[in-house]
């Protein structure tokens, strides 16, 4: 069916409507989100989501049916998609061994930032691929370091303290052992602080101001020798006497530096509660500005700090400013129209606390400035939602999705396998007529009971067939209350297929630290192999300081296949005449991004990183479930994740080990993204001994293209660390700016090479004058103004 569809049912002289274009119900309340599912799906994955422009990426693909089982060898297209939605490369490829594809793109170095893209189909003119892939492409340098926020609490009453602990450690396994860690606080009102329910109001943004003393709050600590910190933050109260007015929402954003440079950034936010139980407005409708002829309902309660909702004695306030004004006109300052401020009372109801949800509505009969006001009887804490009404008519009717009452299913286990029988149990909020169903992407089976308030229950035989993980039970439950109005609740439960035994057990073997720039063995071993099976793998090395930037990860292979799909049916009916509304995702959440590319943009080089990315081709395992493969690591310190992804053509998982690269002394330089011709800048020198002796490192710097000279002897003990900032100058422009960091000790020596973006010298004014140009009174350049400048001044 299409939205704008009518669907029309008739029976002898009764006939019903029901527009396709009507709002589906909310369904929020219910555990059915997942992927889409596929009869044929595949899962795409590569070593990481995250890339700068000009990478190359290698992605791999398993194709399987429905149930995660092998499908007939066939060739697939694979699309690299760009932000604007474009397929700029499109290969098609066959299968390697078990359903496996894989492939590599190159990304332009001028390329945009911001959302790509890949996309596999077994058949070009799908509109849906059977798989797709979110890459991130984005200009960035890779985390070195960890940096773990642990609030004591994220709930806290209005005169509590806010304690976290603070840990931090570089990647390749030094603390951050004295590092200085900069806090930042920004306080605010959070007015919708349940977290599922985002359509909850409370409090108010009024007194805000009055409340606090202070509205941003900065710190700094200087963490232990473990790397660590305890940091406490209280609100800055005006009066400790009165609270505020509203939950206040503290956004704590902590930065770690790496000796002058940032190092590391994290965030979590806290909230602080005037009372443990407030008021909460529920409005009914979408937009605070009602059009002509809307009406605004709402729903009011009380509720506790997790959500609950909790009986309470409120009094509930309805007052009215007009927007009508008086036009007074005044020999001085002509026509002002005097606008009348004062608020007059249109409701004033006392709700009892076994109220429960009380609905109220509001016929507006003037335009002007409303406000709903929810005060606590017992503590007097207010919420207050502001409102208007006006002779515009653009919002038309328009009704959130409306919430059905909460039928309860509760199945007796948590997955079946494919003949087992299923217990349910319904649990009715009153006496009527079930309809029960068990759907996939279409009705598999249909009953229809009478069931009595309370616990009723039934069994189910599970058709062996229904072999997809998209399953489940719904129940809607009609009957008539005491003004014989139709009155319904409705129930929807996942009925989730066992399948642990289509899962591999596997594990990684290799030295937990190794060298970089050296070759590293890593042993993949299948514990549970079977007979005559055939077992493949993939591996990869990735710097971790790139996975914890990446805002989404890589899926679980065997959740890819055999997790719980996403309840794929809209629920649309008449019963509360929601139409206009569109039941598609209206917004896409984007990481990064950009617009037009300007032509300097365009041109820009970045700085080289120092990272691990590698990806393996398709390794076969033996009869024992087992492969060696020996890599080779690049010039690297830090923290990489090794995975492997294991698969048969009816098992499947995945694996994953932390591997620490690291040198005996770890020389780094932190460079900026690009260096302008002529600008000074600096470099910070990280230097740490983790030989395990007390050592003399000579560190120096050589560069043909910056202006530097730095040649410098520590004596670092054991685990000792030290920064500092190196200046450097770029004095023509070059393509890159090449830089060798060359470190000498008894331990260990090397040379590392640095490459940093370069872009031209950028002209800036230095005096500027703006003068109207006529017949009699032309402009003379004042020479006075440019005596003193000399080197690279030019006029325009």
């Amino acid at each position: 069916l299409k939205q704008n569809e009518l669907l029309v049912a008739k029976t002898n002289n009764d006939i019903s409507m029901l527009p396709m274009r009507e709002i589906a119900l909310d369904l929020n309340d219910f555990a059915i989100a997942g992927d889409r599912f596929q009869k044929a799906p595949a899962h795409l994955y590569s070593n990481r989501l995250l890339y700068r422009p000009g990478e190359t990426i290698t992605v791999n693909a398993l194709l399987r049916d429905q149930d995660g089982g092998i499908l007939p060898s066939q060739p697939v297209e694979v699309k690299l998609i760009n932000t604007e939605g474009k397929a700029v490369q499109t290969r098609t490829l066959t299968a390697k061994k078990s359903g496996f594809y894989q492939t590599d793109f190159t990304t332009d170095h001028d390329g945009k930032t911001g959302i790509w893209k890949v996309e596999l189909r077994t058949d070009p003119s799908l509109d849906t691929p059977n798989g797709s892939l979110t890459l991130h492409i984005e200009e960035f340098m890779p985390e070195r370091m960890e940096l773990i926020l642990k609030p004591e609490h994220t709930k806290l009453t209005a005169r509590d303290t806010l304690q976290f602990d603070i840990a931090s450690r570089y990647l390749f396994g030094a603390p951050a052992a004295g590092n200085e860690a900069k806090i930042t606080t920004r306080l605010q009102p959070n007015l919708h602080p349940f977290p599922r329910e985002k359509d909850w109001y409370v409090g108010t943004n009024e007194y805000f101001y009055q409340s606090l003393d202070q509205y941003s709050l900065s710190m700094n600590e200087i963490l232990s020798d473990e790397g660590e910190k305890t940091a406490r933050i209280s609100l800055p109260l005006s009066d400790t006497n009165n609270l505020p007015k509203q939950i206040i929402r503290a956004m704590v954003d902590v930065n770690v530096l790496d000796g002058d440079a940032t190092g590391i950034n994290r965030n979590f936010t806290a909230d602080f509660w005037p009372q443990e139980i407030v008021p909460v407005v529920r409005p009914l409708f979408n937009s605070r500005d009602l059009g002509y002829g809307q009406k605004a309902d709402f729903e009011v309660f009380a509720a506790d700090s997790d959500g609950n909702i909790v009986p309470r004695d409120l009094t509930l306030t309805l007052s009215f400013t007009s927007n009508w004004c008086i036009w007074v006109y005044n020999s001085g300052r002509g026509w002002r129209c005097h606008e009348n401020d004062s608020a007059t009372i249109q409701a004033l109801n006392t709700i009892d606390k076994d109220a429960g949800i009380y609905r109220f509505s509001v016929d507006p009969y003037s335009w002007g400035r409303y406000e709903l006001s929810i005060v606590d009887n017992e503590t007097g804490f207010e919420t207050v939602y502001p409102f208007s009404s006006s002779w515009d008519d653009s919002q038309g009717d328009q009704l959130p999705a409306a919430r059905p009452m909460s039928l309860n299913l509760t199945l007796d286990k948590v997955a079946y396998q494919d003949n087992d029988t299923m217990k349910v149990e319904i649990d009715s909020p009153f006496t009527g007529t079930l309809m029960l169903l068990i759907e996939g992407d279409s009705p598999l089976y249909k009953k229809s009971l009478k069931v009595k308030k309370g616990k009723n229950n039934l069994s189910i035989k599970l058709d062996p067939s229904w072999k997809r993980h998209d399953l489940y039970l719904t129940g809607l439950l009609l009957s008539k209350n005491s003004k014989e109005e139709i009155i319904r609740a409705l129930g929807i439960q996942a009925i989730r297929l066992d399948r642990h035994e289509r899962s591999l057990k596997a594990e990684l073997n290799f030295e937990p630290v190794a060298l970089p720039e050296a070759p590293v063995k890593i042993k993949v071993k299948v514990l549970d192999p079977k007979p005559n099976e055939k077992l493949f793998a993939t591996l990869s090395i990735t710097d971790q300081g790139i996975l914890n930037m990446t805002p989404t990860q890589n899926k679980k292979v065997f959740n890819a296949f055999f997790a719980q799909k996403r309840y794929n049916v809209d629920i649309i009916d008449y019963y509360n005449r929601l139409f206009g509304n569109s039941t598609k995702a209206l917004l896409t959440p984007k990481f990064g991004g950009d617009g037009e590319v300007s032509e300097t943009e365009a041109d820009l080089n970045l700085t080289e990183m120092k990272t691990v990315s590698i990806a393996t081709e398709l390794l076969a395992l033996n009869d024992d479930g087992e492969y060696e493969v020996e890599l080779m690591l690049p010039d690297f310190n830090g923290e990489a994740k090794v995975l492997a992804t294991l698969f048969s053509d009816t098992r499947i998982n995945e694996t994953e080990k932390q591997l620490t690269i690291r040198a005996p002394i770890i020389a780094d330089l932190i460079t900026p993204n690009f260096i302008r011709v002529n600008d000074h800048n600096h470099f910070s020198l990280s230097l740490h001994n983790m030989s395990g002796n007390e050592e003399a490192v000579r560190v120096r710097l050589e560069s043909d293209s910056l202006e530097t000279a730095f040649d410098k002897t520590y004596m670092l003990k054991d685990k000792e660390s030290l920064n500092e900032l190196i200046p450097v100058r770029l004095l023509e422009y070059t393509h890159y700016a090449d830089v060798n960091l060359i470190i000498e000790s008894d331990a260990f020596s090397t040379t590392r090479n640095y490459r940093i973006g370069t872009i031209p010298y950028a002209e800036k004014a230095i005096f500027y004058d703006r003068a109207e140009l006529t017949v009699d009174r032309p402009w003379n350049k004042l020479n006075t103004q440019f005596s003193s400048m000399t080197g690279n001044v030019s006029e325009s």
